[in-house]
């Protein structure tokens, strides 16, 4: 006979982000991209390097949710089979801030912008390729929860100004769902 049942569940470790915090960071970075997402298309901006008041806001927000982000990815890591791709790729959007901040409280991107974007976006990309094959490879999360963690950046970044936000927020609104449920775990037939 067979039955469904959950595989093993994350190892406890010492200052783990738990399912539940990384839930509302996931939460908290899809509501803010989706705000973000609907404020681009409904106010476009145009190819002034001087950033606006509604702009700082829109990197405030986004400052935010990459700070979510880190915490999801930490949160997501306890069901990796190494924790290696979600330090990767919280790194990465941390650095990312530096930039935001930044440009945020300057009014326009600094020098160093460029190359400290180019190196966060990297460390962002490469962490979410590494750890989404970690968990995949762990068999511990649902498969189609974690498939789309390392094109959540596409839409945020290179897709922003047509509403990509909203593609990102929507898929990080469902993880954070799952997460915040107990839905994320996967089930196999023994």
């Amino acid at each position: 006979m067979s039955t469904i049942t959950p595989t093993a569940g994350p190892l406890p470790r010492i200052g783990a982000i738990s399912d539940r915090s990384a839930g509302w960071a996931a939460a908290t970075a899809g509501a803010l991209s989706v705000v973000i997402g609907v404020l681009q298309v409904v106010f476009p901006q145009d190819e002034d390097p001087a950033i606006d008041p509604r702009t700082r806001g829109i990197l405030v927000m986004f400052t935010l949710s990459l700070w979510a982000l880190a915490l999801l990815f930490e949160g997501l890591g306890r069901y990796a089979r190494s924790r290696h791709g979600a330090h990767i790729a919280a790194t990465g959007t941390v650095l990312l801030t530096l930039g935001t901040v930044t440009s945020a409280i300057n009014g326009i991107d600094l020098d160093f912008f460029p190359i400290v974007a180019m190196a966060a976006n990297a460390l962002w990309l490469i962490g979410s390729i590494v750890l989404t094959v970690s968990l995949l490879r762990a068999r511990r999360v649902r498969r189609w929860l974690v498939l789309l963690l390392p094109f959540v950046q596409v839409p945020l970044l290179f897709f922003s100004q047509m509403g990509g936000g909203v593609v990102a927020g929507a898929y990080l609104l469902l993880l954070g769902g799952a997460l915040l449920t107990g839905r994320i775990l996967a089930r196999h037939q023994g």
